[in-house]
């Protein structure tokens, strides 16, 4: 018996999962954080994670994310960051086998910090996020090695009270990339518009061919309500002064592909 108890404790061990341990500060729901080690899974993290838990990743990782909350399979209110102090990667792995890397819809309140994303020149775009996302904050974080875009905000919505935030992001490409960010709105995804999201003081750093921050819509005129620039700048290379205040282009003729 004894022996299978530590054989099982060794599977436990190896298999990825979150260590909740004694130190750090509780989330909002007064439980210890989550810990991430390098090598670990963000995703199993989030699946025992309750409403208000902090997931801190402590190492770099390599993990796609594709999570539609639809269902209400995942905790509210969740913050998933880096560990204070540390420079995290989270990368694309380089065994993909397609290119998406991260993909969020319908959460709610989650608030993801602090990390350097790379795509590895795998991803078309490192972070999409879609459908209702009341409350829900990207923050602090820095985006390089993509292919098309840093971050896609497809049929998205907020609330008046809880909109959908980026703040201080760092998107830099030295080749020429279609744009930095794109805010689109497509045929017969919920919502039918884009509403109540603030997009702050966010570096676009290298030559976007389109649009640091992009409009697109298949839909002619996308309806939209409450979408929010603020000290947002762009610059092409390092030689080059930043434009300040920038907004983002209206839809062009045709949508983005």
């Amino acid at each position: 018996m004894l022996i299978l108890g530590l054989v099982g404790v060794l599977i436990w061990a190896l298999s990825g999962n979150p260590d909740r341990a004694s130190e750090g500060q509780p989330g909002s729901g007064g439980r210890r954080p989550l810990y991430v080690k390098t090598g670990h899974s963000v995703l199993s993290a989030i699946r025992e994670a309750k409403q208000g838990d902090r997931i801190v990743v402590q190492g770099d990782i390599e993990e796609q994310l594709k999570l539609d909350n639809t269902n209400k399979a995942y905790a509210r209110d969740l913050t998933i960051e880096a560990a204070e102090g540390k420079s995290v990667v989270w990368s694309m792995p380089q065994s993909a086998n397609t290119n998406y890397f991260i993909e969020l819809a319908n959460v709610e309140g989650w608030r993801i910090k602090g990390f350097h994303f790379d795509g590895k020149d795998q991803a078309n775009e490192i972070i999409h996020v879609r459908g209702m996302c009341p409350g829900t904050v990207i923050e602090n974080a820095w985006f390089q090695n993509f292919k098309t875009r840093a971050v896609w905000i497809m049929n998205c919505a907020g609330t008046a009270e809880k909109p959908l935030s980026l703040s201080g992001l760092h998107i830099a490409t030295q080749r020429p990339i279609e744009a930095g960010m794109v805010l689109e709105t497509k045929k017969k995804w919920e919502p039918d518009h884009l509403q109540h999201i603030q997009i702050t003081g966010c570096d676009f750093d290298g030559p976007f061919t389109k649009a640091p921050i992009l409009e697109s819509s298949d839909v002619g005129t996308p309806p939209k309500e409450d979408i929010k620039f603020q000290q947002n700048q762009h610059r092409v290379d390092a030689t080059k002064p930043w434009t300040t205040n920038i907004q983002a282009v209206p839809p062009a003729a045709a949508p983005v592909k």
